[in-house]
């Protein structure tokens, strides 16, 4: 399989996932809008990878959540409104941000695995 920009741990994570529950998949480094098929579910990290599936399916005239489907990674305010809501993985960054306050405030090392959460929305 290619290389990709993704972060490791995740594109680990995610195989292991695939794996364990027998799902066929893909890692791909680049999106190419000959590869969009309807029935498929794509999972991207990059907004701006969303950005490019979200406009290769309207252009094949599909409707996301019908024709194909989509999860995001890291949820913003723009993914609750965009095409009806993008289903996506994300973790706690209001969390987060009390953390890296602290380690400011404090100068003690953290090391914290925070809660991930999948918020389903329409473009399943």
């Amino acid at each position: 399989e290619k290389k990709t920009p993704h972060p490791v741990e995740t594109v680990d994570a995610f195989r292991r996932f695939c794996k364990s529950n027998k799902i066929k998949h893909r890692v791909s480094d680049k999106f190419n809008e000959k590869h969009l098929k309807s029935g498929q579910l794509y999972m991207v990290i990059k907004d701006s990878e969303l950005v490019e599936i979200i406009k290769a399916g309207l252009k094949q005239g599909f409707q996301l959540g019908k024709d194909f489907g989509v999860i995001s990674y890291n949820d913003t305010p723009m993914k609750e409104i965009v095409e009806g809501g993008i289903t996506v993985i994300s973790t706690d960054f209001k969390k987060m941000g009390e953390l890296a306050a602290e380690f400011v405030l404090n100068k003690q090392k953290l090391q914290e695995i925070l809660p991930t959460s999948l918020i389903i929305r329409n473009s399943l």
